[in-house]
């Protein structure tokens, strides 16, 4: 007999269900403090009429536009996190990456860079801005193993090369959106100031 069988060695990696259970609860509770708080506010907001007063007018839309865009971030951080919880990775011959909003697969030579840090994977693909992350909470676990065995040479970070890595393409990135950040609390500052 000539013949040979093709065995199915597809591999995956995925967040355990009670980190997704956790992950979702957490966002549930954040969804409802947030339409809480909208129904306080808006409750308040019937109540306290500014008037004629233009620089009460002003800080009620400010104050108004504030809390909406605390909200959009508030449910945005948390629908991330959620979708986060849900990537899984599975791989053969190609590598297939999934979560709710958006999914990518293709070839081993399109990994650009990957690495394991507190419990999870991070994924860059060459010609993708975006990183994918998969929560896999020991870094010795099998599928890390196997992962790592069917990676091109010189694509898994670790030790000094990641934070090298770090150094070079991380902490830029933090820094300008902390000093961004900080810019903006103090115009806005500065504006609720003259009145």
């Amino acid at each position: 007999m000539g013949g040979s069988i093709a065995l199915d060695m597809t591999c995956s990696l995925t967040a355990p269900p009670a980190f997704r259970r956790a992950v979702l609860t957490v966002a549930t509770v954040l969804a409802i403090a947030e339409v809480g708080l909208f129904a306080a506010v808006w409750r308040m907001g019937i109540l306290a009429d500014p008037g004629a007063n233009a620089r009460a007018v002003r800080a009620f839309v400010l104050a108004g536009t504030m809390l909406t865009l605390q909200a959009m971030a508030a449910i945005g951080v948390a629908w991330t996190i959620v979708a986060l919880s849900r990537t899984e990775l599975e791989w053969d011959d190609h590598v297939r990456l999934e979560h709710p909003w958006r999914q990518w697969s293709g070839g081993w030579p399109d990994v650009r860079r990957v690495w394991w840090r507190n419990g999870w994977l991070a994924i860059e693909i060459h010609g993708e801005w975006r990183r994918w992350y998969v929560r896999v909470p020991d870094a010795s676990a099998e599928g890390i193993t196997a992962l790592r065995s069917m990676l091109p040479p010189g694509v898994w970070l670790d030790g000094a090369e990641l934070r090298s890595y770090y150094l070079r393409r991380v902490v830029p990135i933090f820094l300008a959106a902390v000093g961004i950040g900080g810019l903006l609390v103090i115009a806005i500052t500065a504006y609720l100031r003259s009145f």
